[in-house]
């Protein structure tokens, strides 16, 4: 007998204390949502522009008194690498037994894609490991080991497309920490401090088939990584070496300008160096080095710098650098969150409680990451600190600066990588669901297929349309709206499908990213559906927009 086909559309967004059917749900687990790499990455040292800047915007500007929703936690070997996102993966470096690997995860559950060993595992009694962050540009991904080898993988894999040991091809000696900086994209050039004797402290690689294309400059190596600015007409690599700060071409290496912050102090220096637009550079070094901000100054073909400031005691950045906003700089004077006016170094407030930190900007809000592992949002004001939450995320220490992409928020200590949320996001209940329906109480052999389809119609509301078969020839299409209710979706509608199939059902459903489930009743008949997602990962197809 041909089936006969019934479309009953179900309106209403009634709340949840409206309903006249009293019933209870099993919980679901929220799952973690795709991070979006293509329209937020964090592809390399710092950020997108190597200044610990976010652009993201919507981020949620207080937090529950138990921190920011914990997606994922991932046990990792021993190192301080930092976390770059770039397209929906992770890429950072550890070193688990005694091995130092490239690793690549997948960003939205920490689950492991590939993986690449790249050295043995560096010992030092400031923590072992390797401490340089990859840097993924498209489909490469350059890293640096702490004992100076230098690859260029294939970031969809992990193939390694070339090599360079700096030790034994520029003389290089590995610091007293291990390598630490960070390699450059700029065009079709890789930049790295490579700290290699006569003239090969600085190394230009082709990015594409690892050739040398020039060397420059001459020292030791520093920890610091560099930064490409635009002035006076010409592009420049500013590196802050063992001794010198210097701006190079990326075209050929030539030295534009050098200056000696500190001739009579050591040779660490790791933060990197900041441009201040449109004209200024500024530095910062711990060991009563403090800080330094020059102006750029063009005449002709020349560039020339001269300091504008200049103060031992001020803002002694230590393992990592400061931020810009504004006029104003926040940063750690050694174990002190300080925030100075760029202008002349004052300082305009100090907070104590995250011992040697790090921190990034984002939507108007510093994101702060304690040595000793706590958490911290505040304000980005120079008027004075103003926290609006905290929580102690980590244990051990935390030398690593926060990673933010895609509204989660990636931080690890020594040997641990948690992935939070930072937005308030709607459940990811959209796309294809599949399961059964029946009237309570009938064996299970009764109940019949169910196929759903939900998406989204605007903000926080969804439509869902359903397809199932009853014990009679019939076929159902039905549809229902939804409204968002903290981590799930409430769906809610009633219809008459006449008085010999029921009279009038009014219909619930409570879904999560991973369940749906419900109830359907009327003056005859009381029923209950339950669905899950298909199998085939091709037919979940989210559509939050």
């Amino acid at each position: 007998m041909k089936k006969k086909n019934r479309t009953i559309r179900l309106s209403g967004l009634l709340a949840v204390a409206t309903l006249t059917l009293t019933w209870c749900f099993s919980g679901g687990v929220l799952g973690a949502e795709p991070a979006d790499g293509s329209k937020t990455n964090w592809p390399q040292w710092q950020g997108p522009h190597r200044d610990s800047i976010s652009h993201e915007t919507g981020l949620i500007d207080s937090w529950p008194e138990a921190g920011p929703k914990v997606l994922w936690r991932l046990e990792m070997g021993e190192g301080y690498s930092g976390i770059a996102i770039s397209d929906g993966r992770l890429y950072t470096m550890h070193s688990p037994g005694e091995d130092e690997l490239v690793v690549c995860l997948d960003a939205a559950n920490g689950k492991e894609i590939w993986r690449f060993r790249t050295d043995s595992k560096y010992h030092d009694n400031e923590g072992n490991g390797p401490r340089s962050m990859p840097t993924v540009d498209g489909q490469w991904v350059f890293a640096l080991g702490a004992q100076g080898k230098l690859y260029a993988l294939d970031a969809s894999n992990g193939e390694k497309r070339w090599q360079h040991d700096f030790v034994s091809e520029f003389g290089s000696a590995i610091p007293q920490w291990g390598f630490s900086t960070s390699p450059l994209v700029e065009g079709d050039l890789l930049l790295v401090e490579a700290g290699g004797e006569a003239g090969k402290s600085i190394v230009a690689f082709d990015k594409k088939s690892g050739n040398v294309m020039w060397t420059s400059h001459t020292d030791k190596p520093a920890y610091s990584s560099p930064i490409a600015v635009t002035f006076g007409g010409k592009r420049q690599i500013i590196f802050l070496t063992a001794k010198t700060l210097l701006s190079v071409s990326p075209t050929d290496g030539k030295i534009y300008w050098t200056y000696t912050p500190w001739p009579d102090r050591n040779e660490i220096n790791i933060a990197t160096p900041l441009f201040i637009p449109d004209d200024k550079i500024f530095i910062s070094a711990a060991y009563d080095k403090g800080a330094v901000v020059l102006q750029m100054k063009a005449t002709g073909d020349t560039i020339t710098v001269e300091e504008v400031w200049k103060d031992h005691a001020v803002m002694q950045n230590w393992t990592n650098s400061s931020v810009l906003l504004g006029d104003y700089l926040y940063g750690f004077d050694k174990s002190i969150l300080t925030c100075i006016d760029a202008n002349t170094g004052e300082e305009q407030w100090a907070t104590r409680g995250f011992q040697r930190g790090a921190l990034i900007l984002a939507d108007g809000h510093l994101i702060i990451l304690g040595e000793n592992g706590k958490l911290a949002l505040a304000e980005a004001t120079p008027s004075a600190y103003k926290e609006k939450a905290s929580v102690q995320i980590l244990e051990g220490r935390c030398f690593t600066p926060p990673t933010l992409a895609g509204g989660k928020l990636y931080v690890r200590n020594h040997k641990e990588l948690v992935c939070l949320t930072l937005k308030d996001e709607p459940p990811r209940v959209g796309g294809a669901w599949i399961g059964t329906w029946g009237v309570l109480g009938a064996p299970k052999e009764h109940r019949q297929r169910l196929d759903c389809r939900v998406v989204a119609l605007g903000p926080d509301q969804w439509g869902a349309t359903f397809e199932g078969e009853c014990g009679r020839p019939y076929k159902y299409t039905i549809e229902m709206l939804g409204r968002r209710a903290g981590d799930v979706v409430l769906f809610k509608g009633s219809a008459d499908l006449g008085e010999k199939d029921g009279g009038v059902y009014d219909w619930i459903g409570r879904a999560t990213p991973d369940k749906f489930v419900g109830f359907y009743t009327s003056q005859k008949y009381t029923g209950s559906f339950q669905m899950s997602r298909p199998k085939e990962a091709s037919d979940v197809v989210d559509e939050t927009p």
